[in-house]
């Protein structure tokens, strides 16, 4: 059976059908109703959008010192997850870095425009981040022209220099192997 003809033989079968003006009443109700529909699918329709959801674009970020002494950071990007490849209307547009001394609270650079407009997946930027003192660690995002912002990466974030303990810990341990073979030296000097 057809709704339509479903519907009409339910109206015509129903006693408690109102006449009048109540079926003024009926249209607003009936109003009502189609506003909060209305008002569900948009909710529904904006928490299904492609800029509510969270995406990755894997940046993995290494470091060096150029000659002024300023760290330079090498970002690599990974854009598949949005447009393999990307296209006209579907490509990275921006790119930003953040650092913390403590990670917990950040502070934000400001974006960098991607020119000329990447034309593969993988691609990889440079940033200046200037004279670093101490510790700071690094993470990095993408700008998609058609979901915003990515989520910040990698997760934990860089150090950056990397492994500045390294140094300080290797040269204690050959400061130490090196005090060791020398009293072992003259150890085996004073008992011969």
């Amino acid at each position: 059976m057809e709704a339509s003809v479903w519907v009409g033989s339910l109206l015509k079968l129903d006693p408690s059908l109102k006449l009048g003006s109540d079926c003024l009443e009926d249209t607003e109700l009936s109003r009502k109703l189609a506003l909060v529909t209305l008002a569900l699918l948009a909710m529904l329709g904006l928490a299904t959008y492609p800029s509510a959801y969270a995406w990755s674009s894997s940046p993995q970020i290494t470091n060096a010192l150029d000659g002024s002494e300023s760290t330079i950071l090498t970002i690599q990007f990974d854009f598949s997850q949005m447009s393999d490849p990307p296209s006209a209307g579907h490509y990275p547009t921006d790119f930003q870095v953040r650092t913390s001394s403590d990670g917990s609270s950040w502070t934000e650079m400001a974006p960098v425009q991607l020119s000329p407009t990447p034309t593969t997946t993988l691609f990889t930027v440079t940033y200046n981040l200037g004279k670093v003192s101490g510790t700071i660690q690094v993470q990095a995002r993408l700008k998609c022209s058609v979901h915003g912002w990515s989520s910040w990466g990698p997760d934990p974030a860089i150090p950056v220099p990397e492994f500045p303990f390294a140094t300080g810990a290797l040269s204690s341990v050959l400061f130490m192997a090196g005090i060791f073979f020398l009293f072992q030296r003259r150890h085996r000097a004073a008992s011969a």
